[in-house]
C-alpha cells in the first residue's frame, strides 16, 4: 500500500482540527466554547486550503511558503528558522472556491477575530456562531470530498446552550458585539440562494416543550432513533423514586372505591409501557431476568387520576 500524498496528510490533519472544534462546541457546559470553536474551525480551514494548494502544485510544499518581497527567498521564523507559510486570506486567493463558502469563511474569520481579541460572545452573537459554524462544517465536508475524494465523518453542531439567551434584545451588548452582529447579517444577506450545495449559514429551529421542567426539550423516550444519554443512579431515582407498593398505597388513600383488580392491572401495564411514567431497573443489565419497576409519581398518578378520580 502506497503512502498517502502530502496534501492528503494535510487534509486529514485539517479534518482532525475540525472534529476537535465540533467536539468542543458540543459540550454545552464548556466555558469559552464558541470562542474556542471559532479559533479551531478557522485553523481547520487554513490547513485544508493549503492542502488544496499543495495538491494543485504537484505536492510541492514550497507552494505555500511565504516569500520575501521582490525575492525568491522564503520568510523564516526568527527563532526556529523554519519557513513560514502564507496567510489564509492569501491562500484563499490562490484557489477556486464557491462564493457562499468564501462569504461563510469571512464570517467565521470575523467571529474568530472578535473572540480572540475581545473574548466575550453572548446572546445573538452566540447564535450567529452556531448558524455560521454549522454551515462551515457542512461546507468543509463537501469540499473535502470534492478535492480529496475521501469521506469524513464529522458530527454537526448541536443547537444547545444559547436557547433563550439568543432571544435577548441587544441592550447591554458592547459596541463590538453589535458591530459583529451587523457584519454577520450583512454577509448573510449576500448569500447566493441558487447554490444549494454550499451555505453561508444554516437555519436552526429549536422547539421548547413546556411539558418538561425548565422548558427544555430533553425527556425520556422509547424512540430508538433518539440520542442515547446515560444517567447515574442518583439521577434515575430522582426521576423514578416510587415503588409499585407505594403506588398501590397511594391509590388506596386517594380513591375510595379502589380495588386491585383486572382493571388496575391493565392500567399499570399501560403505565409500564410509558417511558415517562416508569422504568425497569435490572441488577445485571446483561441478564434477561425481570428487574424491579420504579415509577415517576406525578406522571403515574396523572394517568390513574384520569381513570379513578371521578368515581
Amino acid at each position: 500500500m502506497s503512502l498517502p500524498k502530502l496534501s492528503l496528510k494535510m487534509a486529514r490533519c485539517a479534518a482532525s482540527a475540525l472534529l476537535a472544534a465540533v467536539e468542543v462546541y458540543n459540550k454545552p457546559t464548556f466555558e469559552h466554547r464558541e470562542q474556542t470553536f471559532a479559533m479551531l474551525v478557522v485553523n481547520a480551514w487554513e490547513i485544508l486550503v493549503k492542502a488544496r494548494i499543495v495538491q494543485q502544485n504537484n505536492e510541492n510544499i514550497s507552494s505555500i511558503y511565504r516569500r520575501q518581497p521582490a525575492s525568491n527567498r522564503y520568510v523564516t521564523h526568527h527563532i526556529t528558522g523554519e519557513s513560514l507559510t502564507i496567510a489564509l486570506s492569501f491562500a484563499l486567493s490562490r484557489i477556486s472556491i464557491p462564493g457562499n463558502v468564501r462569504i461563510n469563511l469571512d464570517g467565521i474569520i470575523e467571529i474568530r477575530n472578535r473572540a480572540t481579541h475581545l473574548g466575550i460572545l453572548k446572546g445573538e452573537a452566540s447564535k450567529q456562531v452556531l448558524l455560521f459554524g454549522a454551515a462551515s462544517v457542512r461546507n468543509f465536508i463537501t469540499l473535502y470530498y470534492a478535492w480529496f475524494k475521501e469521506s469524513i465523518n464529522i458530527p454537526y453542531l448541536l443547537p444547545v446552550g444559547f436557547a433563550g439567551e439568543a432571544n435577548l434584545v441587544s441592550r447591554g451588548y458592547t459596541k463590538g458585539q453589535n458591530e459583529l452582529i451587523r457584519a454577520l447579517s450583512f454577509l448573510n444577506n449576500n448569500a447566493d440562494l441558487g447554490d444549494t450545495e454550499h451555505s453561508v449559514t444554516l437555519s436552526v429551529d429549536i422547539n421548547l416543550n413546556p411539558i418538561f421542567s425548565g422548558g427544555a426539550t430533553v425527556g425520556i423516550t422509547s424512540d430508538p432513533s433518539a440520542p442515547k444519554v446515560q444517567i447515574s443512579d442518583a439521577e434515575f431515582l430522582r426521576e423514578f423514586p416510587v415503588s409499585y407498593r407505594e403506588i398501590v398505597a397511594e391509590c388506596k388513600q386517594r380513591y375510595p372505591n379502589f380495588k386491585m383488580d383486572a382493571r388496575f392491572y391493565g392500567i399499570m401495564n399501560s403505565v409500564k409501557s410509558n417511558p415517562t411514567c416508569s422504568h425497569q431497573r435490572r441488577l445485571d443489565p446483561r441478564s434477561n431476568q425481570p428487574g424491579r419497576w420504579f415509577y415517576n409519581r406525578t406522571e403515574t398518578l396523572r394517568i390513574l387520576d384520569a381513570e379513578y378520580a371521578n368515581e
